[in-house]
């Protein structure tokens, strides 16, 4: 269900932990579930303070599969470790959506 919807929405250069997928569509539940929970755990683990919510970025369009990264705004860079990578989110201006419900 679409809570909010919010246009347009600035963001500055943002550094993330992120941790980037290509799931099967019909596998997105547990995949995104273990990957979301990978990157948390590295990010808490480090004590590296979250500074936002966590964001997933599609680097195309949905087809059979889905290649997203999923990411943590962070106030320090994370020691990188397994699949988890500190990046930057260019600034951009874009739609915000809030959804809650099944993938």
């Amino acid at each position: 269900m679409l809570h909010e919807l919010t246009f347009p929405v600035t963001f500055p250069d943002t550094p993330v932990a992120s941790l980037r997928v290509e799931i099967p569509r019909d596998s997105i539940a547990p995949v995104m579930d273990a990957a979301i929970q990978e990157l948390l755990q590295t990010v808490l683990d480090q004590g590296v303070e979250p500074t936002g919510d966590l964001i997933s970025y599609h680097h195309r369009r949905p087809t059979t599969s889905f290649d997203c990264e999923i990411a943590l705004p962070v106030a320090t860079p994370v020691t990188e470790s397994g699949r988890v990578r500190n990046s930057i989110l260019p600034a951009a201006s874009f739609v915000e959506a809030v959804y809650t419900g099944p993938y």
